[in-house]
Order: C-alpha cells, then structure tokens, then sequence
C-alpha cells in the first residue's frame, strides 16, 4: 500500500500549523477525487533567516525551545498523522549572517539538544508525529560516519520511548553532500545498523530521494538502485528539481516504479511528492498514477 505524504508547499505559511495543512490536505484530496493523501508534512528546522531570528532572539541555525516554538508555530485544533521533516543541513543565506548548520551525530551533547529539539515541537502540538525525517550531515572528516549515526539513532528512539512510552518511525534520506548518498552507501550503512541493532529494523528506515540519488550516480542510477536492500526502504521523495516529473527528463522512471512496486509488496510505502507548487503537486501525482502506475 502507499501512502501519499503532503509537503510543504510554497502556499502554505513556513512552519504554520497541522490545522491548515489537514485543510489544504483535504482539498488535495477533493480535487483528485481520491484519499491517498493522509499525511501533513512539518518542518522543524533550526532558526533559518532573519525573520525567524528576529521573532525569537535566536541566533542563526540556533535549536528551538518551548519558547521560540511558539512563536513559530500556532496551535492545532485538530488531529492529522504528520511527519516532522528535521533540519536537512542547508546553507542559511537568508540569515543575518549566511552559515551552515552542522548535524554532529558524534555529539551526545548536541544529540540531547536535537532531541529537546523536537520534543518542544511535538509538545506543542500535543501530538506524537507518524515519523521524524533525519539527515545524516556530512562526514566531518569522518566524525560522522555509519557506525557513530547507528549509535545516534538507536540513542533518539530510546529518547522518545522513554517520555512518550512510543517511538515514531525514523525516517533517513540520503543527500548529495552527505555520507549516505549513493547506493553503495545505503547498502554500507543498513549493513552495519542490522549488525547493530537489528531489532530497531521494523522502525528505522530509508527515505529515498531519486532526485538526490541520480545527482550523485546519474547513468549509474538503476545500478545504484539495485543495491539498496529493499528492506531498508519505508518511502521515496518523487520529483524532479522540486518540479513535476517527466518520462524523458533523465531519470529512468520505469525502473524506478518497478523498484517501488518490489517494496510495495512487503510493507507501506509513503510517498512524498517534494514539489514547491500545488500545480506541480497535482501533476506529479498523476504522474505517479498514470506514468509509474503506483
């Protein structure tokens, strides 16, 4: 089964709230004539431009607490399942100062705060998140690497069982830059978390970006494809530059929807469309009907 996943469209207020994305949602919905749409995207970067450190005194790429969190965010009426998108490690430009933020998986100290982090967050909403996306950041000349994540992911999810007596599916997605980017490394890295921590299997999981992974491989795309342990997938992020799909744009989408169909067969899949648009986001999920037939 697949599970469509709304992103944060341009049209909806930056970090907002769950009520007006369940609105724009059901909308979605509605003008597809479908309900395969039943998850709200929600940001939780750090503090990212001007506007944001000026309405919470925070520095650039600052963590959030109780305090900052709600004045970026507004209270939620109703209930919607929701996956809290984390900070992906991008170069702030619209900060008062550009910077980098850094994502130091080898930091138990920085860890606690990330974890703090999002637990402002989720309190806020008074709502345990269906999944949190994590990034794995750059290598770091090595500080960060396969082992040292594997130890920070089974640290969060023992973090968040231990005050919500429930963990939500975690929830990693490989980046150009980062040290899981490619085939091989997703493939290097469940390797060790199964070696690890193979009872956390069932709850971690792979969110695979093809635009990302064809960036890093391009004519090696579908070779890279294949080595991606079909276990290791939970969802894939489907768009072409943050726009609509093409069958002629590079990438070579029948192999791609044959791959997600193999993994459709053994569990939920959520599928989100990471476009900027809602026109694009109406294209791209006919795209994924009529053209990957998923």
């Amino acid at each position: 089964m697949i599970t469509y996943t709304l992103p944060n469209l341009s049209t909806i207020k930056q970090r907002g709230n769950i009520d007006t994305r369940k609105l724009k949602l059901n909308y979605i919905n509605k003008i597809l004539n479908t309900e395969d749409f039943k998850i709200v995207e929600i940001p939780a970067d750090f503090i990212k431009n001007k506007k944001e450190e000026l309405i919470t005194d925070l520095l650039p790429c600052c963590f959030l607490d109780n305090s900052s969190v709600s004045k970026l965010y507004e209270k939620s009426l109703v209930k919607c399942d929701y996956i809290l998108h984390t900070e992906p490690e991008l170069y702030r430009s619209k900060c008062s100062k550009g910077t980098m933020p850094k994502l130091n998986w080898y930091d138990r100290m920085w860890i606690n705060n990330f974890i703090n982090h999002t637990f402002s967050i989720i309190d806020y909403f008074e709502q345990l998140p269906y999944a949190i996306e994590i990034h794995p950041g750059l290598a770091q000349k090595g500080k960060n690497n396969y082992k040292i994540y594997t130890e920070a992911i089974k640290f969060i999810s023992a973090s968040y069982f231990k005050k919500y007596n429930r963990t939500p599916l975690l929830l990693i997605e490989n980046r150009t830059k980062s040290f899981i980017k490619s085939g091989d490394d997703i493939y290097n890295f469940w390797s060790v978390f199964n070696k690890l921590y193979p009872d956390l299997a069932n709850n971690v999981g792979i969110i695979l970006d093809i635009q990302q992974l064809f960036t890093c491989c391009k004519s090696e795309l579908n070779n890279q494809l294949d080595k991606i342990p079909l276990d290791s997938i939970r969802g894939y992020h489907i768009h072409r530059l943050h726009g609509t799909p093409k069958i002629d744009d590079g990438i070579d989408w029948e192999y791609v929807s044959n791959k997600i169909k193999q993994v459709e067969k053994r569990k939920t899949i959520i599928m989100l469309l990471e476009v900027h648009r809602e026109e694009d986001l109406i294209k791209s999920y006919k795209f994924c009907k009529k053209i990957l037939k998923i």
